[in-house]
């Protein structure tokens, strides 16, 4: 055997390259690495086909219970079993899956705890029918679970009633709590009434990451802020799921990042239970916040209170991102005003401001920007076609004496003559690498002005450009690096 091949490290990063039909041969006809090419091959099971295709061909009964299983049938299936280390569990047609009481029929031959002993990934798409079998799926290895409840469509068909649904999930949940999955993801029917998400989270001590989707109440809220160990949450929340502006106590401060998809910022703050007093709750050490609203109104409201509860130097990441579900009325307007709370987050290091209203911005904000995130790397501040830029190339200069770390940048300025400095500058920004002008308009006349301008003070750009297609700025970018050129000759 081959050096390499003695190393089970080795052996795994080389099996990782091999096609499945080599690993398949290799596992036939080579016992001494046999269980090295089927420890990749049966690593990732994306349905429960490959354990089904284990029975004889006479026993794959799709629907009802299967023909007797034999203790030879058993032996095979523990054999490959414990190989199994991600199952993702799809919805798939009648056709190609396993009836829950075939699956349980399998489970039960096996006469032990799990059908996967060292399973650690499990995501399942399906409806809740299945779920009386979930403790023999969720070992204790298990540390991420994904559950998408797919039960609308289907209780119709199988007979059940909604109520009987949530209670076999609940009582399902409760079971496998107390085992060691630190990862959590629940995506629950929208059109059913609310689900006992509270009951179902309370006890999930061991938590660090959790998503839910679905209908939001303020029950759930105070389980989710009662978890103590949590520091990922993300909230996917309709409009007609969420309900609005609640208080909830907020009894752990391990939260470090949270993504948010909520109607508006009011329900946002709610979400994160920042609403109560700030001398009340434990202070929140978030480094990342992303929020999608269907309405950004408020955003001023959603800056004070994370100025209240938050602490000001921990905060690296904020991300506001307009999403499809969108609706904002002509006349919301975000100014300086509203983000004016952000700028005492001293050590933002990405920040995103990107909304489907009207962002107007002049220079004087970009400086009072640029004077309060000295460690910001990437800065985007975008707004509809309609918003009123008072931002020009000059309005850039802050950012080159404050930002030293700034590498993107995403800004609509307004058209207007570009003047060149009549003297050397007396600061040049080399970090700036991508530069976005979004849909601001660039006469011809002024766009060998503004590559000169760029030159001079942003000499290492390597893209110059307009994403929403204004190509006077490809112009620019062309004729850009014959003026880094001049621009180091003339500052010599």
């Amino acid at each position: 055997m081959h050096a390499a091949l003695r190393t089970a490290e080795l052996r795994a990063l080389i099996f990782e390259e091999l096609p499945l039909r080599t690993l398949a041969s290799l596992a036939r006809s080579c016992k001494l690495l046999s269980a090295s090419a089927l420890a990749v091959l049966w690593y990732e099971l994306h349905d429960l086909q490959p354990v089904f295709r284990l029975l004889p061909e006479s026993k794959r009964i799709i629907e009802g219970e299967l023909e007797y299983i034999t203790p030879r049938d058993v032996d095979r299936i523990r054999y490959y079993r414990d190989f199994v280390r991600r199952l993702t569990f799809p919805l798939l047609p009648a056709a190609g899956r396993l009836s829950p009481s075939a699956l349980k029929q399998i489970i039960v031959a096996l006469d032990e705890d799990f059908l996967f002993p060292y399973l650690r990934y499990l995501d399942y798409t399906g409806p809740s029918e299945y779920f009386s079998s979930f403790p023999a799926l969720i070992p204790h290895s298990l540390t991420s679970l994904h559950l998408n409840i797919e039960d609308e469509w289907y209780l119709d068909d199988a007979g059940l009633s909604t109520a009987t649904a949530m209670e076999v999930v609940t009582l399902m949940m409760a079971k496998v709590r107390r085992r060691n999955i630190s990862a959590l993801s629940l995506r629950l029917p929208p059109e059913m009434p609310i689900w006992p998400v509270a009951e179902i989270l309370t006890g999930w001590n061991g938590l660090r990451t959790l998503t839910v989707m679905g209908q939001i109440d303020e029950k759930t809220l105070a389980a989710i802020h009662a978890l103590p160990l949590l520091q990922s949450l993300r909230l996917l929340c309709h409009p007609r799921e969420f309900l609005p502006f609640c208080r909830t106590e907020r009894k752990s401060s391990s939260l470090r990042t949270a993504k948010i998809h909520i109607p508006t910022m009011t329900d946002a703050a709610a979400a994160l239970a920042l609403n109560s007093p700030p001398d009340i709750d434990p202070p929140l050490r978030l480094h990342e916040l992303t929020v999608w609203p269907e309405n950004p109104e408020n955003m001023e409201y959603l800056g004070k209170q994370l100025r209240n509860h938050c602490s000001v130097d921990e905060l690296e990441n904020f991300i506001v991102q307009w999403n499809e579900l969108s609706s904002v009325p002509y006349a919301v307007v975000v100014t300086m005003q509203d983000l004016r709370p952000l700028l005492d987050f001293i050590n933002l290091r990405h920040v995103r401001v990107d909304l489907n209203c009207r962002l107007d911005l002049s220079n004087g904000d970009l400086e009072a920007m640029a004077r309060a995130w000295p460690q910001v790397r990437t800065l985007h501040l975008e707004g509809t076609r309609l918003s009123t830029s008072l931002c020009t190339l000059d309005g850039l200069l802050p950012f080159a004496h404050h930002c030293t770390h700034l590498e993107q940048l995403a800004v609509k300025l307004q058209s207007g003559a570009v003047v060149l400095p009549t003297k050397k500058p007396d600061i040049v920004h080399l970090g700036l690498r991508d530069i976005d002008f979004l849909d601001s308009p660039i006469e011809p006349r002024e766009r060998a002005n503004a590559a000169a301008f760029l030159a001079m003070h942003f000499p290492s750009s390597m893209l110059i450009r307009s994403s929403y297609g204004e190509r006077g700025w490809d112009d620019v970018m062309y004729i850009y690096p014959t003026f880094i050129e001049f621009a180091r000759a003339y500052s010599t």
